[in-house]
């Protein structure tokens, strides 16, 4: 058990400093409501998965584009609209107990399968800077 006891000290991604080096990977929770906008569901999401413990929490897939969602209920972030509950969740969940990032995704279907069309979006980097710009 020894081998696992760096997983619970400080570790660092670049510049970003986190309190452990437990990260959760982003996944498609579908919590969100049927325009895509964050809601007390998925706050209260993230605020548990961010008390638990986790030292970066990576958000769900986020569309970046109208027609880059992959379900009504996936989160999205391409006008607006959506920046209030954004921000809110960046308040939430981003303190000194969690770091937070999020997963931006553009999807396109191609023969049933959904699939990334813009992997240059698909960073954390790139939704810190959006959120940086819009969720002041």
């Amino acid at each position: 058990m020894n081998s696992l006891t760096s997983l619970f000290k400080p570790g660092n991604i670049g510049a970003m400093e986190l309190r452990n080096r437990i990260i959760m990977a982003p996944m498609g929770g579908l919590l969100a409501n049927e325009d895509g906008t964050i809601n007390e569901r998925v706050v209260r999401y993230y605020e548990e998965v961010a008390k638990g413990g986790v030292g970066l929490v990576i958000q769900e897939i986020t569309a970046v584009s109208p027609e880059g969602s992959g379900h009504p209920a996936q989160l999205k972030i391409y006008g607006d609209q959506f920046i209030p509950g954004c921000k809110r969740l960046v308040d939430t969940v981003a303190s000194p107990r969690s770091a937070r990032g999020d997963a931006t995704v553009s999807c396109g279907k191609t023969e049933g399968a959904w699939a990334c069309e813009n992997p240059a979006c698909c960073s954390i980097g790139n939704s810190f800077a959006f959120l940086e710009n819009h969720a002041t």
